[in-house]
């Protein structure tokens, strides 16, 4: 029977070979059995989960996704709201700095 694997963020059906979903981009951490919450690798699942031995059919759509993603490290985990992600802040830095030089620019062509 054949396996299948579906993406924890986005419940979308992924190739087993896969390290991140092409549909969310998510990284994969590894397998998760949807019967028994069984955590191990793609090579541990080859025939069934090890512990439970339960397999997916065919006909079945898991309400579950059975492909985990890796937790934010809380060191890159956004502790408020208010936090933006440090490739975020780079584009407001470089926005600012352009309308800080236009400004300068019109100020300077309007007072000479």
């Amino acid at each position: 029977m054949k396996s299948h694997f579906f993406c924890d963020a986005c419940n979308r059906e992924v190739a087993s070979h896969l390290d991140k979903c092409p549909y969310c981009g998510v990284k994969f951490a590894g397998v998760r059995c949807p019967a028994c919450q069984y955590h191990g690798t793609i090579a541990d699942f080859a025939n069934g989960c090890p512990s439970c031995g339960y397999t997916l059919g065919e006909q079945f759509t898991p309400e579950k996704p059975t492909i985990t993603k890796k937790p934010l490290r809380p060191s890159r985990a956004l502790r408020y709201p208010w936090q933006l992600p440090t490739k975020d802040i780079g584009s407001i830095a470089v926005a600012f700095i352009i309308a800080s030089i236009a400004l300068l620019v019109f100020y300077y062509i309007h007072n000479h």
